[in-house]
This record gives structure tokens, C-alpha cells and sequence, in this order.
């Protein structure tokens, strides 16, 4: 579970490789852990680039520049991260997006 995948994790940046892929890298872990692997990923994204494999579009937001959205193996969208998430242009990229959970908007 989360020790195993903070292990891999240790164990991926230790040799300071120029890429790293990340397939679903904080998926088992705690908030506490997940927001620290988060912070490390962001400070080691000046020397090392992570190609990031995940279906967290939370963690997607925060950590990358580019984004490629697949469906059934097969690119669909590819751009700005920011660009895709606010405007997407593909059918399926805006059924993932209007299918995650929304906060409910406070009462004025």
C-alpha cells in the first residue's frame, strides 16, 4: 500500500533521473503524505520531467503543464493543462470534466 509506494517513490528520485513516470503516484497514500510527494514533485520539476499518469484531476491541476487525454488508448486532447481544463474542445474531455464531484456553492 502507501509504505511500498513511498518506497518507489524514494526510490525513483534517488538517482536524480532526468524523466520520471509517475503511473498514478499518489493514489495510496495519506493526505499528509500525498501533499508532501506533491510539494517534492514540484521542486524537483526544475531538474527532472514526470510524465504523469493519473485519473486525479486535482493532482493533474497542480502538477502539470501539458496534458494529453486519452480515450480507449488513443489522444484525444493535447495542450496547455490550464487551456485544456478551462476550454476543452473534445466531447470526452468534457464528459471527465462534468463527471468529477463539485463543492455545493454556499448560500449568499
Amino acid at each position: 500500500g502507501g509504505q511500498r509506494q513511498r518506497i518507489a517513490i524514494a526510490r525513483a528520485i534517488v538517482s536524480q533521473p532526468d524523466l520520471i513516470i509517475a503511473d498514478e503516484v499518489v493514489s495510496a497514500l495519506d493526505l499528509t503524505t500525498r501533499a508532501r510527494i506533491i510539494d517534492l514533485m514540484r521542486s524537483l520539476s526544475e531538474r527532472t520531467t514526470f510524465v504523469v499518469v493519473s485519473h486525479d484531476i486535482a493532482l493533474v491541476a497542480l502538477l502539470c503543464e501539458r496534458l494529453i487525454v486519452l480515450e480507449k488508448g488513443r489522444i484525444v486532447e493535447q495542450g496547455n493543462t490550464r487551456d485544456i481544463l478551462s476550454d476543452p474542445q473534445h466531447s470526452y474531455t468534457r464528459k471527465l470534466l462534468t463527471s468529477l464531484p463539485r463543492m455545493p456553492e454556499q448560500a449568499s
